[in-house]
């Protein structure tokens, strides 16, 4: 297949530009003499991505696959090759966070961008040990009588600079880097204790929910997490609820 989609790169390009596989499913073309930006999205656009998304006719099979391409035009994006294959990289991503299959030319909004993720990133890796997450729990009622049900344990980020940091910007970030599975961890263990303490006050049972991500599901040691913080805590079984969101099912 890597040899169909070099074969592929080459004949989308003109004499005199260059192919390269940099490592892994990426490759680098490299467009010395293109005069305006239009020339470029001619190119990528126009001939490579088509070419790309033909069938690969691979051991009696076709195989079927998608490119997401990443743009850097010196001098604009960059006067050194690290730099312009630093900001190509960027723009990569940011084609495959929209849906892959497409293409994206570099922009100063996307640096500013990749900064900031690679900040939160940072400081999520200590958030945990520094105890700036918490759990926020969300009461299920009966809607006919209003009593009661259960909760759900809802994840939190409270950084002590940025505030209340939105799940919806530290919880993508937990899944990709695999920071997820300790924190998740942390959030099963959190639950545990939450319901031992309920009980120890003499509280009616409520049923706890927790959601699981994707990568959560997919680690072998999530099964062992569970079955040891129930015990700890002296959990009934049947109290703790693990949700799985929409989108992992879409995803298998």
């Amino acid at each position: 297949l890597l040899r169909s989609v070099a074969q592929r790169l080459v004949q989308a390009v003109r004499e005199g530009d260059t192919v390269s596989r940099l490592g892994g499913d990426e490759f680098v073309i490299v467009l010395p003499q293109v005069h305006s930006v239009d020339e470029v999205q001619q190119i990528v656009q126009r001939r490579l991505v088509p070419l790309i998304r033909l069938p690969h006719p691979v051991d009696g099979a076709e195989l079927h696959v998608s490119c997401s391409v990443g743009v850097a035009v010196y001098p604009d994006d960059g006067d050194d090759i690290d730099t312009l294959m630093r900001h190509a990289d960027t723009a990569m991503y940011q084609a495959k966070a929209q849906g892959r299959d497409g293409v994206q030319f570099f922009s100063a909004e996307m640096a500013v961008q990749a900064e900031t993720r690679q900040s939160m990133e940072d400081q999520l890796r200590h958030a945990l040990e520094q105890g700036q997450l918490h759990l926020v729990w969300q009461p299920q009622v009966q809607a006919a009588t209003g009593a009661p049900t259960g909760v759900e344990g809802l994840l939190r980020w409270q950084h002590p600079q940025l505030g209340l940091v939105p799940p919806s910007q530290f919880i993508p970030i937990a899944e990709e880097t695999g920071l997820i599975v300790p924190i998740g961890a942390w959030v099963i263990e959190q639950a545990c204790r939450q319901v031992a303490a309920w009980r120890s006050a003499g509280l009616p049972p409520l049923t706890v929910a927790i959601n699981l991500s994707a990568r959560q599901l997919r680690d072998a040691t999530l099964i062992d997490t569970v079955r040891t913080q129930l015990g700890r805590h002296r959990v009934p079984p049947g109290v703790l609820e693990l949700e799985l969101t929409e989108s992992m099912l879409m995803a298998n």
